[in-house]
């Protein structure tokens, strides 16, 4: 999470970047292997930690493959631009960058879903003085349902069986560690679905009960995150 959270700072300055340049007015709408362009709320893709890019050497994990990259344009070391770019380097969109940090990750997300991809992996090292900061966004070979279960049902770091975390904060960790891993549009969905509804619910812990009858519906008991979103 922390990771996640400095990589952001270098993208998003701490005051809105200069004047952006106008976004460039490329047709995107048949891009091959584009998904959800045009639907926020159908975008599953996230953010990796650079813990995550760190454990695979900067590359695809097994069993994932790339789908693209993400350019952020630098000048005098604040973020101006967001390109897009597919697997064979052309830019397929650019606009200007967000001026903050909720707006840069939506953005960072709806760009990868542009290209096919679920997962934005930030540079392994803080790349602070360059004029463009390269992240890869990569997507699985193929999806796994049966296999999405399984791991929704494990824990995802022996550290949260612990008693360092409350629980609020176990199941938040956790989804970010899941949403590095599931590979099937169904459970990603379902992943990402569950976070919009807690954004807003007046009863959350409704929500998250719901949420785990649902997994445990999918047939695989025990559960781990079905027990940890109950708080048993």
């Amino acid at each position: 999470m922390r990771g996640s959270s400095v990589f952001l700072a270098l993208f998003v300055a701490a005051c809105a970047p200069p004047a952006a340049p106008p976004a460039v007015s490329i047709d995107v709408a048949s891009a091959p292997g584009e998904t959800a362009a045009g639907d926020p709320d159908a975008c599953t893709a996230e953010i990796a930690t650079e813990r995550f890019t760190a454990a695979n050497g900067g590359k695809p994990p097994a069993g994932w493959t790339a789908a693209g990259r993400l350019n952020i344009v630098m000048k005098q070391g604040k973020p101006v631009s967001l390109q897009v770019l597919d697997t064979a380097n052309t830019v397929v969109r650019q606009d200007p960058a967000p001026a903050d940090a909720r707006e840069a990750r939506a953005a960072m997300r709806a760009a990868a879903c542009r290209i096919g991809g679920v997962l934005v992996m930030p540079p392994g090292k803080p790349q602070r003085n360059t004029a463009v900061m390269k992240l890869l966004v990569i997507r699985p070979a193929a999806p796994d349902e049966a296999g999405d279960v399984a791991m929704l049902c494990a824990v995802p770091d022996p550290t949260l069986e612990g008693g360092s975390y409350d629980p609020s904060q176990r199941v938040t960790i956790a989804a970010q560690l899941y949403g590095e891993r599931l590979t099937s549009p169904k459970w990603r969905g379902w992943l990402v679905g569950m976070g919009r509804e807690l954004e807003g619910a007046r009863d959350p812990a409704a929500v998250r009960r719901a949420r785990a009858a649902e997994l445990r519906a999918a047939g695989r008991e025990p559960c781990w995150f079905a027990a940890a979103l109950t708080g048993e």
